[in-house]
C-alpha cells in the first residue's frame, strides 16, 4: 500500500488518476515526503502532481487523528465539497456532520 493514501479505496482512485493526464493534489496525513516515490515520479515531472501536508517533521506516520486533521484542512481549502461515500461511523461522516451544523 502506498504511504500517501489512507484506505484501499483511496489507493484505487489514485491508481486511476495517476494513469490519466489531469492535475492531482495528494494531501498527506503525515509530514511531507523527502523523496518522490517512483509511483509518483512521472506525474510529478509532468507538473501535474502537487503533494501537500499540514504537518511538521515530527509527524512521521499517518493516524486516525492526522487523517482527520488532513480532511479538515481539505474542507477548509475547498470551494466545493462532494462526498461520494463515507462510512456511517467514520471520521469523515463526523467532520461533515459538524460542518453542516456550523455552516
Amino acid at each position: 500500500m502506498l504511504s500517501a493514501v489512507s484506505s484501499p479505496l483511496e489507493k484505487d482512485v489514485l491508481d486511476i488518476l495517476i494513469k490519466g493526464e489531469q492535475p492531482i493534489i495528494v494531501a498527506l496525513a503525515k509530514r511531507m515526503i523527502k523523496k518522490i516515490p517512483p509511483y509518483f515520479q512521472k506525474a510529478f515531472h509532468d507538473n501535474r502532481l502537487l503533494l501537500i501536508s499540514c504537518f511538521d517533521e515530527k509527524v512521521i506516520r499517518a493516524s486516525i487523528q492526522t487523517a482527520s486533521a488532513r480532511n479538515k484542512m481539505m474542507i477548509d481549502l475547498a470551494d466545493e465539497i462532494v462526498v461520494d461515500y463515507c462510512s456511517e461511523k467514520g471520521n469523515l461522516k463526523r467532520i461533515i456532520s459538524q460542518l453542516k451544523k456550523t455552516g
